[in-house]
């Protein structure tokens, strides 16, 4: 499998600063955090240790000052779904069934925020959002595949020392590309639209931008 890569913050293309460096006042109110490559050795076991410290060099090399939202890329934590946790998947699967998948994802979210890379984060941002992909495999003729899976994404308050199941909003993908269409467990609708930190916010999760698309009706 692939090996996780480093990580980079700010524009691209930018040279990344130095610890010393200090950094400038001017910072966006949204800032990305990209990938180059995969986030994950294996993608049958998380990976949140592989994260938390992909998160804490992020954190280092913060190349500007606060930020209101920090963005993570759709599966940056990967973790498998317990066999007890499964209900309904594609066009079947409803809100309870994604409610069902919470308690798994926040579980790895817990375990990539540590209270060190807590006490980081909060010196660069505010909220920060984690992209939780869970997945549940079944043996095809000797092969792995998928056969239930989801994506979710967690908005957290990071400025909190503890990050509690209650301080988590959680929404993720509702519209499927076409190999998941019968496998996607599906975020309502209305969990992409909320407030947060006294601001209205639209999270969207991967393939959902394309519901805007007229190409899609």
């Amino acid at each position: 499998m692939a090996t996780p890569r480093r990580i980079t913050v700010g524009e691209r293309g930018a040279e990344k600063k130095s610890k010393t460096d200090k950094p400038s006042q001017d910072c966006p109110d949204i800032v990305r955090i990209a990938v180059n490559g995969w986030t994950y050795r294996d993608c049958y076991t998380d990976n949140t240790s592989d994260v938390r410290d992909m998160l804490m060099e992020a954190f280092d090399s913060w190349p500007c000052g606060m930020a209101k939202f920090t963005v993570t890329p759709g599966g940056f934590i990967q973790t498998p779904i317990p066999e007890d946790c499964l209900g309904s998947s594609g066009w079947d699967s409803n809100a309870s069934d994604f409610e069902a998948l919470k308690p798994v994802a926040y579980g790895v979210v817990d375990k990539v925020l540590s209270k060190a890379l807590l006490k980081k984060a909060k010196k660069c941002t505010q909220f920060l959002s984690l992209g939780v992909d869970l997945s549940n495999y079944k043996d095809y003729r000797g092969e792995r595949k998928i056969d239930i899976h989801a994506e979710l994404v967690a908005i957290v308050d990071v400025r909190s020392e503890n990050v509690l199941p209650k301080d988590v909003h959680w929404t993720g993908k509702s519209y499927p590309v076409a190999w998941q269409e019968h496998k996607l467990v599906h975020a309502p609708l209305e969990s992409h639209k909320f407030i947060f930190g006294g601001e209205k916010v639209l999270v969207l999760g991967c393939h959902d931008l394309n519901m805007f698309s007229n190409r899609s009706y």
